[in-house]
């Protein structure tokens, strides 16, 4: 479940406006589609993000479970959230791989 809320990070706008639930995602299902996806998303938050002034970062947003915050924590939550998520895949991978050597 964490990768698909990982992925959802792509769609942005509906997340501030409340409009993304987990049925509308769609996985990808190849790791180069995973990182295809995670680029375009990516790309949509650094173009969400460009396109508020600081005064925009303290308007209050929904949030895609329905609170209501300042669009600066949102944004904090989601680069906090990824970093974490990207830490758990290094954790993962150097664990096989250090268990796989003979």
């Amino acid at each position: 479940m964490s990768l698909a809320a990982r992925l959802c990070h792509q769609l942005f706008q509906q997340l501030l406006d409340a409009k993304l639930t987990w049925p509308e995602l769609t996985i990808p299902h190849t790791a180069s589609g995973a990182i295809a996806l995670l680029d375009a998303g990516h790309a949509l938050l650094r173009a969400d993000l460009l396109g508020l002034s600081e005064d925009d970062l303290n308007l209050r947003r929904r949030t895609n479970w329905g609170e209501v915050w300042p669009a600066s924590r949102i944004f904090t939550v989601l680069i906090d959230h990824d970093a974490l998520h990207g830490g758990a895949i290094g954790q993962m991978r150097d664990l096989y791989y250090w268990s796989r050597r003979t």
